[in-house]
């Protein structure tokens, strides 16, 4: 009788150590998330156990590490009346597709559908810089060319939203507008006269880290480094084209229409000191987006 009744307690003893670490509940705050090609978002999953989360981790685990990744953050909140622990992770796009992300925790797993897409900014404000030829190549004039979206203060580029930096070159006889026509990115920035009229100045960072040639603002920071732009122009209402491509190989398209700003760049280069007129130094607004 002894003997069965240690094993009857050892039972109920293996039981109740089972039953205290079991998952009661798991939920995740979103079941779909689009994102970008380079966008980061969050997801927060809540979980619900009877026991201790150091002993029923959560896994999180991406369908396809190709399209988007998952990563956990290390944090844990518990509440001492329910048991209730939140974990969060943080999804990145990799390539456009579609790809699940599956959160398991004891015997208890949920997902989230992601589909990860290129980038279709709204852009409904312009403004064109002209800086002469400011890379000394004899054969183009130098413009920078700013399309912000509504929130954006294009005097300084700062707001919530998006903005679309493309640096282009036109003839030299060209000082106050954008020719009709497709503008093709250029490949090569070793040579000078690869700066012809209508092309497009692919990103670059120069010897100081500053940002030149043509990016993307907006929840992600691309380098814009191949497509075209096609632009006509009716009086002064401007119809741009754009569909361009980032080092990840995300796209970025739209169309801009409306009328285009122009500001004399190579005036306000000539009254600051120690710059020269055809300064590519004196090129960009300064970008303080709030994201």
């Amino acid at each position: 009788m002894k003997t069965s009744s240690f094993i009857s307690l050892f039972v109920l003893i293996l039981f109740a150590s089972c039953a205290k670490n079991e998952v009661t509940n798991i939920a995740l705050d979103k079941s779909n998330i689009n994102i970008s090609v380079g966008q980061i978002d969050s997801v927060f999953a809540t979980v619900t156990i009877t026991g201790e989360m150091s002993k029923l981790p959560l896994t999180w685990t991406s369908s396809n590490a190709g399209i988007l990744t998952v990563t956990e953050v290390e944090n844990s909140v518990a509440s001492k009346t329910d048991k209730t622990y939140t974990k969060t992770a943080l999804i990145t796009g990799v390539s456009v597709g579609s790809a699940i992300v599956t959160v398991k925790a004891g015997e208890k797993t949920i997902t989230c559908q992601v589909t990860v897409d290129d980038i279709y900014p709204n852009l409904t404000q312009a403004e064109l810089w002209y800086w002469g030829d400011a890379y000394s190549s004899n054969v183009s004039n130098n413009f920078t060319l700013y399309l912000g979206s509504s929130d954006i203060k294009m005097d300084d580029l700062s707001g919530y939203g998006e903005v679309l930096i493309l640096e282009l070159n036109s003839p030299l006889t060209v000082k106050d507008s954008i020719p009709q026509g497709t503008y093709e990115m250029m490949t090569d920035l070793s040579l000078v006269e690869n700066f012809k009229a209508k092309t497009l100045v692919p990103a670059y960072i120069n010897e100081n880290n500053q940002k030149w040639g043509s990016w993307y603002y907006g929840e992600t920071v691309n380098p814009i480094i191949d497509g075209n732009i096609i632009v006509k122009r009716s009086n002064n209402i401007y119809t741009i084209d754009y569909e361009l491509f980032d080092e990840y190989g995300a796209k970025v398209s739209g169309v801009y229409s409306g009328p285009v700003g122009n500001v004399d760049g190579t005036v306000l280069a000539a009254v600051k000191k120690n710059v020269r007129a055809n300064s590519v130094n004196m090129k960009f607004k300064s970008i303080n987006l709030k994201r």
